[in-house]
């Protein structure tokens, strides 16, 4: 599986893991203390969030109305609010990539008319002021002024209630925790996420989406499917480094120990709570069961 990412990883090692994103009309159009507006283009905008870390949140305009993907930390809603007044027109539905507090913690400011699209595993967390909600294990498709959106559910990897937004008219998706485009993963191991499966999931949407897709992620920049390929290749690179001093009797202290990650060292520094040995530590406990 890594020969068939060769060439993109060699392209990341070069650039120091991070390729340029992709040739977009990216310009910021409005900031606060912490929130970044980013047109992407005439109806996508990013929004991120200034916190500890980026999280990522995107809006889809329409002629009369919003389409808001991840509604961010609920102590950062007035932000938002004030970020999501630039564009003139209010949110009418709310996607949540997954039930993480840093990704529908600002769902409780918007009015009851508003529907919340996302897994029913995480229903209770996402609908905090009565909003309708659509399940996309039921439902997996909303017709957004004549444009349909896809919503793919991928759960198991990061959690359990983890879905992909596609919207093929603009040639976008958003990926939630799934993709963390500067990072290591980040597998819930106590919620029954497993690294393999991530892996499958990663596989399976490098495969499936279109080749001028742009990637959103969770967090991170912003990115396109080469880079994509790229990062799969080198995270399945780490697995197997892992593996295989599994295979040989090693200890998850021994190879934390010895380093066996660290020409991956800037993957562990996005965050301060994903490092190269926690991402070991998910490896040895997802294979270990």
């Amino acid at each position: 599986m890594i020969t068939h990412y060769r060439n993109a990883i060699f392209s990341l090692v070069l650039l120091g893991f991070l390729l340029p994103s992709p040739a977009l009309p990216a310009q910021e159009i409005y900031s606060n203390e912490h929130v970044k507006v980013i047109r992407l283009s005439n109806q996508a905008y990013l929004l991120t969030q200034e916190q500890d870390y980026p999280a990522n949140c995107l809006v889809i305009a329409g002629k009369d109305r919003l389409m808001l993907i991840d509604t961010g930390l609920g102590e950062l809603g007035e932000s938002l609010l004030d970020a999501l007044e630039v564009l003139g027109k209010p949110v009418k539905v709310i996607v949540n990539s997954h039930g993480h507090e840093d990704h529908l913690g600002g769902n409780s400011l918007f009015d009851r008319d508003v529907l919340v699209i996302g897994h029913g595993h995480c229903r209770e967390s996402q609908v905090q002021s009565g909003q309708r909600f659509q399940d996309i294990e039921k439902n997996p498709t909303y017709d957004f002024e004549g444009n349909p959106v896809f919503f793919i559910p991928y759960t198991g990897g990061h959690s359990q209630c983890d879905i992909l937004t596609f919207i093929p008219h603009l040639n976008l998706a958003h990926l939630g925790d799934l993709f963390l485009s500067e990072s290591f993963p980040l597998v819930i191991i106590e919620s029954g996420s497993k690294v393999e499966t991530l892996m499958l999931h990663l596989n399976e949407i490098f495969q499936s989406l279109p080749d001028n897709t742009t990637l959103v992620p969770g967090h991170g920049k912003v990115t396109s499917m080469e880079y994509f390929g790229g990062y799969i290749g080198l995270m399945e690179e780490s697995i197997e480094l892992v593996r295989k001093k599994m295979k040989s009797g090693w200890s998850l202290q021994r190879i934390q120990e010895e380093d066996v990650l660290k020409k991956y060292e800037k993957m562990g520094q996005f965050f301060p709570f994903i490092t190269k040995d926690s991402w070991i530590e998910q490896i040895y406990l997802s294979y270990s069961q």
